[in-house]
């Protein structure tokens, strides 16, 4: 896959809103390898978005070669804004386990919580058995 697929949208702070974040990503990485587990993770972190927050949320679900990124990005207050996520959601300890990379970026009230998941480009197999 050589061109880069990217997609954001902006939900409510409303727990139904998990639903159609996660259906989102479905759409966007429809045929991915690693489909079950990129939902899995995105409605993992909308749900840790919505423990922490009711000001809304962001989701942006990026995909190039074999390697996707989903980012959940929302507004806390200053005090929340220090917390340790590992602290906030049980949901964490699964994303952790799913993904390849994780983490998260606080910048003045505003955090980005995201994920990547990789898996074998079955391309690049082909291509090294045919040099």
């Amino acid at each position: 896959m050589a061109d880069a697929i990217e997609s954001a949208i902006s939900l409510p702070a409303l727990p139904v809103m998990v639903v159609v974040a996660r259906a989102h990503v479905e759409r966007v990485l429809a045929g991915i390898p690693r489909l079950d587990d990129a939902c899995v993770v995105a409605s993992e972190l909308v749900t840790n978005s919505l423990r922490r927050s009711n000001s809304g949320f962001a989701i942006c679900v990026r995909l190039r070669d074999a390697r996707a990124r989903i980012e959940v990005t929302y507004r806390v207050d200053e005090i929340d804004a220090q917390a340790d996520l590992v602290e906030i959601g049980p949901g964490l300890g699964l994303i952790a386990l799913l993904a390849d990379d994780m983490g998260d970026r606080h910048d003045r009230g505003v955090v980005t919580s995201w994920a990547e998941l990789t898996w074998n480009d079955p391309t690049d197999t082909e291509k090294a058995a045919i040099t």
